[in-house]
């Protein structure tokens, strides 16, 4: 499993933004981002909030390494499984009334083999 700093310096690979580039941004030393970057320290609550105002990360994400790194896919996250949970209900109301139609024509073909014998 990936942790947060190895998950962290990927985001700001991909994003195209150095150390100094973020130590710049956060008014910290590269030693500090650095420091972060590589797990060699960890991040507190005022760290995370002040990450999460500059660069949208999620602050959940870097003080627990759980979920996704940005608001923005937590939040995606949020509404897939909103829509999921949805179509799930959707479904089993459907196989419910399924069901009652199924459970309907089986005591209509009973009546009906009555009849016939």
């Amino acid at each position: 499993m990936e942790l947060v700093h190895e998950k962290l310096r990927s985001y700001f690979k991909e994003i195209g933004m150095s150390q100094v580039e973020i130590a710049e941004k956060l008014g910290v030393s590269k030693t500090t981002v650095n420091n972060l970057l590589t797990g060699y320290s960890k991040f507190g609550k005022a760290q995370a909030e002040k990450w999460s105002e500059l660069f949208g990360i999620s602050k959940s994400f870097l003080l627990t390494g759980e979920g996704s790194i940005t608001e923005e896919e937590n939040s995606k996250n949020e509404e897939r499984i909103a829509s999921l949970t949805s179509t799930i209900h959707i479904l089993t109301e459907t196989i419910q009334e399924k069901d009652k139609t199924i459970d309907a024509l089986k005591a209509r073909i009973a009546e009906l083999e009555k009849k016939i014998v």
